[in-house]
């Protein structure tokens, strides 16, 4: 009987806690207000970025991404497109495609964005030699 009374009691006791500690994490309708109007980065929205079969140059990367943060965005997934678009000069994974990788990744930094990529080209990892045109 005395350890049922005293769990009820520290049951009690947590629910009573627990209920203040949100009580007092509660936002007012002032900080809501204000975090509406202005919302932390963490709240931005982000986007995929295509990078069309090679289409890419250091200068276009920093003009997308310094678009992207002048609009507000927080962050960006690179996501690499071949399918219908005309090749352009840079082969995925080649050592070109390296370096902006590297261009896009420092660039991001110098901005304060997010950087993700896609792990390989193609949608939802489908894309390879074992799909053929037919």
């Amino acid at each position: 009987m005395q350890r049922r009374a005293f769990l009820k009691g520290c049951t009690a006791a947590l629910s009573l806690a627990s209920h203040e500690s949100r009580a007092a994490d509660t936002p007012t309708s002032a900080a809501l207000d204000a975090g509406f109007r202005n919302p932390p980065t963490s709240a931005h929205p982000k986007t995929w970025w295509h990078w069309m079969n090679g289409n890419i140059t250091a200068s276009g990367i920093t003009a997308d991404l310094e678009a992207m943060r002048r609009v507000g965005l927080a962050g960006f997934q690179i996501f690499n497109v071949g399918s219908r678009t005309p090749k352009g000069p840079v082969a995925f994974f080649s050592p070109e495609w390296l370096q902006l990788t590297a261009h896009a990744i420092k660039e991001a930094d110098r901005l304060g964005l997010e950087f993700a990529m896609h792990n390989c080209p193609g949608w939802s990892s489908s894309g390879g030699p074992w799909i053929t045109p037919e």
